[in-house]
């Protein structure tokens, strides 16, 4: 699915988008990271300039002891909700997570050329492709699981292509990659 097709779905906003910063350039300072760690803190210095009724929190180090120990890269809260104890991962009180990769060949799905294309397979097989997918279907059955919801989102980021991910209890709708840093 486009990701203008997504948001529009998925995310819209009664009264139109609200004005937000030229966002163009604004996630380069990512492209500097020499390893998926240090992708973190300059995507939340980006993020949070366009996100200012949400708290983007570095999770990676600290996971949720109430969810066999599993934590998202990077969990967002709203305001009132960030957990008291550092940058403790909490599934129950997360509104949603964005999970890295360094490499964009880790991406856990494929776009196919042609629009319509037969046997196609969505899937990536690559074994590092698969376990990124296992650890996403892991995070987001640890979200479900955790609050009383219809849905989730996700935002997978590999190198510099991203996809937003809608996940319910039927299966889940992905984007189509596209660069986040342009």
């Amino acid at each position: 699915m486009p990701p203008q097709k997504f948001l529009k779905r998925f995310l819209a906003i009664d009264g139109g988008t609200p004005e937000s910063p030229d966002s163009e350039g604004a996630f380069k300072s990512v492209l500097s990271a020499k390893k998926e760690v240090d992708m973190y803190a300059p995507f939340i210095t980006a993020a949070t300039a366009f996100v200012d009724k949400l708290v983007f929190v570095d999770t990676h180090a600290n996971p949720d002891t109430q969810r066999d120990g599993l934590a998202p890269d990077i969990s967002i809260y709203a305001p009132n909700n960030v957990p008291d104890v550092g940058a403790k991962t909490d599934f129950s009180k997360m509104e949603l997570f964005v999970e890295f990769k360094f490499a964009e060949t880790s991406d856990p799905f494929r776009d196919p050329l042609q629009p319509r294309a037969e046997k196609f397979r969505f899937e990536n097989n690559s074994d590092v492709s698969q376990l990124n997918r296992g650890q996403l279907c892991s995070y987001t059955a640890a979200h479900a699981g955790s609050q009383f919801r219809v849905c989730t989102f996700t935002l997978s980021i590999c190198g510099r292509s991203a996809r937003f991910i809608r996940w319910d209890r039927s299966g889940a709708t992905v984007t189509r990659s596209f660069d986040y840093i342009k």
